[in-house]
């Protein structure tokens, strides 16, 4: 998260949270969100962007793309689990549809973790 550093006078995840509260107005920071979500090695920042693009809504339709091949990562740890349950969370709120959602949910009541089970129903 540190590379936000340059780019922002602000933590990087305030700076996710105000584009979270924006919803639709954060629209112009999308190619941004996009190059994190594929290009980070960080679980938690590729959630909280999966987040970020799923309270804009409609409006990112044109990450729909890059959020389904997040979807196919390999995986099965809880860090993955809960990427991927965030993932599919923003593709519902961007396109409406909830298969990726059932299926990702499914997958975290299945995991060993309890907090992940939770998260999942």
């Amino acid at each position: 998260m540190t590379r936000w550093a340059h780019h922002f006078p602000t933590s990087p995840i305030t700076v996710l949270n105000t584009l979270n509260n924006l919803g639709s107005a954060a629209a112009p920071a999308i190619p941004v969100l996009v190059k994190i979500l594929v290009g980070s090695d960080d679980m938690i920042e590729r959630g909280i962007v999966a987040v970020v693009l799923g309270s804009i809504g409609l409006a990112a339709a044109e990450a729909i793309p890059q959020l389904l091949t997040c979807l196919q990562e390999p995986g099965d740890n809880p860090a993955r689990i809960y990427f991927r349950l965030k993932v599919a969370h923003a593709l519902w709120c961007i396109s409406g549809e909830s298969d990726q959602l059932v299926a990702s949910g499914l997958e975290a009541t299945k995991s060993s973790e309890r907090w992940l089970r939770r998260t999942g129903r």
